[in-house]
């Protein structure tokens, strides 16, 4: 799987304003804030546009997840239809939501030399009886995943290339309150 990545604060300033009516736009900030449950400013969190390409290979992001232990919130905007074998999101209703097992996960998880997001074992979602849901959607469809969950990229086949605006909300919860850091992207962008 190949993914080309274009921050927004790398963008040409009419791509960028562009990503920024969509970035502040106050219905998506509404939505974010009763997810995370804080105020959420225009310009907090990450925006990117995203391009994956389905390759000959694993997806190491086809292996279930979870982020972290604390709500973290991602969203796509399909900007093309996405199919199966274009790579969509997998993700476990429900699966955000603690149990006593899970958490168990997370502490040994935490006090192990393991580092990046907790892998989940394969009968973990039967265990916690979730079903699996994968979300293929036509394009201008936004997907809205609480990220603590259980989820992954479906495994795509060549040529299969999904593309989407991405945003990324990660309060810090060990400050009272909980602040979003703004976006201070500055990846390369091959001289775009």
């Amino acid at each position: 799987m190949r993914l080309d990545l274009a921050w927004r604060t790398d963008t040409r300033t009419e791509v960028r304003a562009i990503l920024d009516a969509f970035f502040t736009d106050p219905r998506l900030l509404e939505l974010i804030s009763a997810a995370e449950k804080i105020h959420v400013q225009p310009g907090a969190g990450r925006c990117l546009v995203e391009r994956t390409t389905q390759t000959d290979g694993p997806d190491p992001q086809a292996d279930v997840h979870t982020d972290t232990f604390f709500p973290t919130h991602k969203v796509w905007l399909y900007l093309t239809d996405v199919t199966e074998q274009d790579g969509p999101l997998v993700y476990y209703p429900r699966s955000q939501r603690l149990s006593p097992r899970s958490l168990a996960a997370v502490y040994r998880e935490s006090t192990s030399a393991a580092s990046g997001s907790r892998r989940i074992e394969a009968d973990e979602p039967a265990r916690r009886r979730l079903a699996r849901k994968v979300f293929t959607e036509s394009a201008n469809t936004l997907v809205v995943a609480d990220t603590s969950g259980y989820h992954g990229r479906h495994q795509g086949a060549p040529p299969g290339t999904r593309t989407s605006l991405h945003l990324q909300f990660r309060p810090d919860p060990f400050r009272r309150p909980a602040v979003l850091e703004a976006d201070r992207s500055s990846a390369a962008l091959d001289g775009k």
